[in-house]
């Protein structure tokens, strides 16, 4: 349910950023008196801003470069052990959203990009693979951990749907380099050194629907009328690989509570591509009365997210988060936020531990 929550959250967002001027209306008006040539453009141009109302007048390059980071972003947290303790296994659930929340000025929208991954998160003390120590580090205090979710959903909105497919996989190791004091009840938890690999893949497929009767007066008494009408599709394909070196540290408050945060630098590589196909024959429509004889003349209904942006090969970032503990059981929440720029992750999980 969590997933299929941040998915439609996602999918929502989405249907608002990356159709940012996406149908276009071509019009060949060479067979029009020269007289009624302008006015029946601006007719042409006002009917494209009405189809595009509420949908924000952006960039598609710099929606690419926005999904791409956003991916990277959307995975931090979902398989990393800041402060779980576990002694032997854990397994869970986690969910991570990722945004770039720097706006276009000529965009009405809080978001350039957003990403989602997640998975089932499976943990193991490495002492329990191998014997005590892996080139001079004691396996006691190192933990393996890793996710895996594919996932495929479609919603159906006013004139349109969306379909999305997701696959992401990752893996962290840890290791306590500096053991803390205290107890679990109340201390300090130490200095944590992480690294690992995450790959998330996001294949987005919007449909939209326009049939649209025209019948507009252009000057001099001419009217053009006629029925414009076409299915542009558009799909973004986003695919990235994220190498984390974190470090992080952590409090222990009464056992049922920890707090724990850190710096990270992550190492990607990566794109966000964008294809569109108009899915339209050209419309005819006629223009009558004035200067016009019946004439007709062509519209064609166009799509254009044909842009790729990549990802930043390099990110900064600060993360926090919150866990409830109890017996055996691990809820948390965490935010990442890049150093520099608007880009932020926001994930949370649950996880049994032994």
């Amino acid at each position: 349910m969590a997933m299929r929550f941040l998915l439609f959250i996602t999918l929502i967002s989405f249907s608002t950023l990356s159709f940012a001027q996406i149908i276009k209306l071509n019009a060949d008006l060479s067979a029009l008196p020269a007289a009624v040539q302008a006015q029946a453009q601006a007719e042409i141009d006002q009917l494209e801003a009405d189809l595009n109302e509420d949908i924000p007048a952006g960039s598609p390059a710099r929606l690419m470069e926005g999904m791409a980071n956003s991916s990277v972003m959307s995975g931090k947290g979902i398989s990393s052990d800041y402060i779980t303790n576990f002694d032997a296994f854990t397994v869970g659930l986690g969910v991570g959203v990722g945004a770039d929340l720097e706006k276009q000025p000529d965009v009405d929208s809080d978001l350039s990009g957003v990403g989602v991954a997640g998975g089932l998160v499976l943990g193991i003390n490495v002492n329990k693979i191998f014997d005590d120590e892996i080139f001079g580090l004691e396996t006691k205090k190192m933990n393996l951990m890793a996710h895996f979710l594919t996932y495929e959903h479609e919603s159906d909105f006013d004139d349109g749907d969306i379909k999305a497919e997701l696959l992401s996989f990752g893996f962290r190791l840890n290791y306590k380099w500096i053991e803390g004091n205290g107890n679990k009840f109340l201390g300090w938890d130490g200095v944590r050194v992480h690294t690992g690999y995450e790959y998330n893949n996001t294949k987005l497929n919007f449909t939209t629907s326009v049939d649209e009767n025209v019948n507009e007066s252009v000057g001099g008494g001419a009217t053009i009328s006629g029925t414009i009408a076409g299915d542009p599709n558009s799909t973004i394909e986003v695919s990235t690989h994220s190498i984390p070196v974190e470090i992080s540290t952590g409090f222990n408050f009464l056992y049922f509570l920890s707090l724990y945060g850190g710096l990270g630098t992550d190492i990607n590589y990566g794109s966000a591509k964008g294809n569109a196909d108009a899915n339209s024959d050209n419309n005819t429509l006629t223009c009558a009365g004035g200067p016009c004889s019946g004439e007709n003349f062509t519209v064609s209904v166009l799509a254009n997210v044909n842009e790729e942006g990549s990802v930043s090969p390099l990110l900064f970032r600060g993360f926090a988060g919150l866990q409830f503990n109890l017996p055996y059981f691990r809820l948390y929440g965490q935010v990442d936020k890049a150093l520099g720029n608007d880009l932020i992750g926001v994930s949370a999980g649950m996880r049994l531990a032994f």
